[in-house]
């Protein structure tokens, strides 16, 4: 009986032990990925952030153009989408929290952050475009499909302020 007790008492102190090693480990973890948020980026596609920077120039190019015309609610909408694109810009140039954590969970967590920008840069663009096609009359059938990529709507947005 003594020495299954012994063997007990043993086995727990090497539990607890591994317990204390685990969480150092885990500490350690931690702070590295704190103090290393900042510096260690990844690489930014500079596609995607001209395609921002683009969207945010046209939004500030046709609120000035069409501010005379604009409603009080479009001028509402056109400030919201403003503030999407610089927070668009932001959350691309942050670090994904995937990033620090293994190889291929970064690399899925930078793509799928791309993907949603883009989907929400789209979303912006087709908002904006509804917006500012009702004040260029002669371009009222320009585009009567939706649309479907970032590179057409900046596009098209271009050829409507031009």
């Amino acid at each position: 009986m003594k020495r299954f007790i012994k063997q007990c008492i043993q086995n727990l102190c090497a539990f607890l032990l591994f317990l204390f090693l685990v969480s150092i480990l885990l500490n350690r973890l931690n702070n590295f990925i704190k103090t290393h948020q900042d510096e260690a980026l990844h690489e930014l596609d500079t596609e995607l952030l001209a395609q921002i920077t683009n969207v945010q120039n046209q939004l500030e190019i046709n609120k000035n153009k069409f501010q005379d015309s604009l409603t009080h609610k479009e001028k509402e909408i056109l400030n919201v989408l403003e503030e999407k694109t610089k927070k668009l810009e932001n959350d691309y140039k942050k670090n994904p929290h995937g990033l620090f954590i293994l190889g291929p969970i970064g690399t899925i967590a930078l793509v799928m952050k791309e993907q949603r920008i883009k989907q929400q840069l789209l979303e912006i663009i087709v908002t904006l475009f509804d917006i500012i096609r009702k004040y260029a009359p002669l371009l009222l059938d320009l585009k009567k499909e939706p649309i479907k990529t970032v590179e057409e709507g900046i596009g098209l947005i271009q050829k409507i302020t031009q």
